[in-house]
Parts: structure tokens; sequence; C-alpha cells
């Protein structure tokens, strides 16, 4: 027969299993009891009555076949209900319960299954519940990572080539946000950047409009980038400009320039102003062929010119031959509406080169200009600037004198004298 009264009940639980957890357990109750319990009419014995406890939203885990289904709309929580003596109800092993649904076998649908426990310490009982669950078709796909980026480079620098490894990942969850998915974004800053950019960063799977999809299991969740940022760039074409003239009676028949393209880097609105970039040859006093290293003149604002020289190969020929004429001259730089008058209208023009060149060029191959921009009404002595053929050599040519009036003043709508 079994002993009755507290001190039996006490002597039956050592015949228990947890049998060392429980006696911890009841010398910590009993210890909690005396001190924060202290001037109540709780007893030793007063423990050892059977009580209940709530626990509240207790995380539920689903058990389910993966591959085939996935659950939807967060983990299932619940409220248990534990029963047992007040000294069950306050041991710490009650921590280490687990609660779980089993739903492997289940296809696609919504489901009222019981909640089952695990690691529930001797002496605990509790009540059932049952937990919601909501089973979807699941799907996977391979989705290849778009690289961007946001920021803007350094003054002068522009994103290049952009890579991630892995070049894929593989999207799986609920197959109708799998479905919705329009790309696997990793996204990185180059703002201010002037070098390469590269680092590890998260993935986010987002739909047409790209908004995020939450919800999904992306493996791998992040990506190794590389980000080229280049200085910005533009390949333009080299002009030559041949200065003096060779030794005696020869002339400049013909030249070549290697390479005869070279790239400029420098911010974009200059770029866009730029069409060529020019060399200058002195050729005076040579008296045969000749190959020059001529450095690039750099133009304002571009940071560099690749490569900073070319090489210009010069053919000479005998027989200089002279040839003048006359050119008219053309005003620019005029203030709107103001007129102008050059005296001479025409310049005197003597030009010498080989004589095919000199024979094959026609009057329209020289322009005359004379510049008045910033002038007002006036009379001026302004030089004349001819261009001619890059292989010519030019005498000096005089100034002219540009007479610049002002447009009459507008009249009143009356107009006239009363």
């Amino acid at each position: 027969m079994r002993k009755g009264g507290p001190m039996g009940r006490l002597a039956r639980m050592w015949n228990r299993e947890n049998a060392v957890p429980k006696l911890i357990a009841f010398v910590l109750a009993v210890l909690l009891w005396f001190v924060a319990g202290a001037g109540t009419t709780d007893t030793p014995s007063s423990v050892l009555a059977p009580s209940a406890k709530v626990v509240h939203g207790v995380a539920v885990q689903v058990l389910y076949d993966e591959g085939a289904v996935v659950p939807v709309g967060g983990q299932p929580q619940v409220d248990l209900t534990l029963r047992g003596t007040r000294l069950d109800l306050m041991s710490p092993l009650l921590g280490g319960i687990r609660a779980f649904v089993d739903a492997r076998g289940l296809g696609a649908g919504v489901y009222e299954l019981p909640v089952q426990l695990e690691n529930v310490p001797s002496g605990i009982l509790y009540d059932p519940v049952y937990a919601t669950v909501r089973l979807e078709r699941a799907a996977s796909r391979q989705i290849q990572v778009t690289v961007r980026t946001t920021g803007t480079p350094k003054s002068g620098f522009a994103v290049g080539t952009m890579s991630s490894s892995p070049a894929q990942v593989t999207v799986s969850g609920p197959a109708e946000e799998v479905n919705r998915v329009a790309a696997v974004v990793a996204q990185v800053s180059v703002d201010g950047a002037d070098h390469p950019v590269k680092g590890r960063v998260p993935v986010a799977a987002v739909d047409s409009q790209g908004q995020s999809i939450t919800g999904l299991r992306i493996e791998p969740d992040s990506v190794d980038l590389a980000v080229a940022v280049d200085a910005q760039s533009k390949v333009v074409p080299v002009t030559v400009e041949l200065r003096n003239a060779p030794a005696g009676d020869l002339a400049v028949e013909s030249w070549s320039v290697q390479p005869s393209n070279v790239t400029v880097t420098g911010p974009p609105d200059v770029l866009s102003r730029i069409d060529q970039v020019t060399g200058t040859v002195d050729v005076s006093g040579i008296t045969g062929d000749r190959t020059f290293t001529v450095r690039l003149n750099v133009p304002d604002g571009v940071r560099a010119i690749q490569p900073e020289t070319i090489q210009v190969a010069v053919h000479v020929v005998p027989g200089k031959t002279t040839k003048a004429a006359r050119v008219p001259v053309r005003v620019v730089g005029l203030e709107p509406g103001a007129q102008a008058t050059v005296n001479p209208p025409e310049v005197s023009v003597t030009i010498s080169g080989s004589t095919s060149h000199i024979t094959a060029m026609q009057t329209s191959d020289l322009t005359a200009t004379v510049d008045v921009t910033g002038k007002g009404p006036g009379t001026y002595t302004v030089p004349v600037a001819v261009k001619a053929p890059p292989w010519a050599t030019l005498d000096d040519v005089p100034s002219v004198q540009v007479t610049i009036t002002a447009p009459p003043p507008a009249q009143s709508a009356g107009g006239g004298s009363g």
C-alpha cells in the first residue's frame, strides 16, 4: 500500500523517470516559495496540488513533403494548456517542449491538424489543440541573377561590365509565388566610385513591377559581384597640322599617321564636344623623308589620351610650286542685327606645295575669316585667318579693316512723326 500524505506523494516521485531533474526542480521551487512567497499561506504540500498553466503563442513546426508542397501564411501558433502539480508546472524543463503537426502525405489545401508535443516532462499533461495549416503546391526555378547599381560613379567614370558568381540561383516556394518572379536582383552601390567594385551581396526576388516577393527560398541567398568602373572614353580620329616648309625647293607630297585614331577619356560633357584630336608637325628645313614622334594636344577637360604620342611619316618631293589666289573675307562673331564691311573684301593668298597638289587645288579649298566677337560699332584692324589644305605653306596675309554698324532702332507701331 502506497503511503498517503504529501511525503508519500514525494516518495513516489523518485520512482518516476527524470527523478534527478525533478529533485532539482523541487528544491528550486521550495527556495522560490520561501523567498518570493514569504507572507503567503503556501505550504510544501500545496506545491504538489493539481494545477494548470496556459502558455500563449507557442510556435508550431509543420512537417511536410518538401518538393511537393510548402506551407504558407507563416508559422502557426497555438495556446497550450498544460496540467500537472504546481511543482511540475514550475519545472524549467517546460522550456524544452516542442510543438509540431504532421502534414506529411497531404496535398495542397487547408487543414486542421492536431498539435503534438515532444520533450514533455513526466507528470505533465496537455489539453488537445489544433492548428490551421495551409499547403500549396511547391515549385522551383533556376533564374539568372540581374546585377543592378545605385548611385553615380565619380565624374569622368562610368559603369562597365557586371558579373555575378554564381550567375544563377534556385528559387523555390509556393508555385503561384515562384511563377510571379520576374527577376532575382543583386544590388550594389557605385556612388563616387573610381575603381572596380566587388563584394558579396544578398539577392532578392522581384515581380514585373520591381516589387519584392517574400516567403520564397533562394539558394544561395547571396552572390559575389564584380562591377567594372572605368573612365569614360571615346575614340576619335587624329588630325595632323604641318607647319613651315622643307628645305630648298622640296615640298610635302604626302604623310601618314599611326595610329590614326586615339582614345580620349573625360567627363561626358567634355567628350560630347570632341570630334578629333590634333597634333602639330614642324617640317621646316627637312631635306628628305622623315618620321616624327608627335605628342598630341590635350583638349581642355580631357583626363587622358591613349596613346599620348603618334608617329607621322612625311614624304617630300622636289619641285615646289607657288600659286596666288584671291580669297573673299568672311566676318564671324557679329552681334545679331549688326552689319559689317571689310576693306579690302578679298585678300591675296600665296600658297606653296608640290606640283601635284598645286595643280589639283581649287580656290574654294581656301577660306579667309575675320573674328569680331565682342566688338561693337566702330572700325577695327583685324588679322585674317586663312584655312588651307594641310600640305600647303602660306605666306603671311595682311590684316584688313572691318567697320561694324549697329542695327537701325526699331520704330513704334504708330511710326513716323507728327
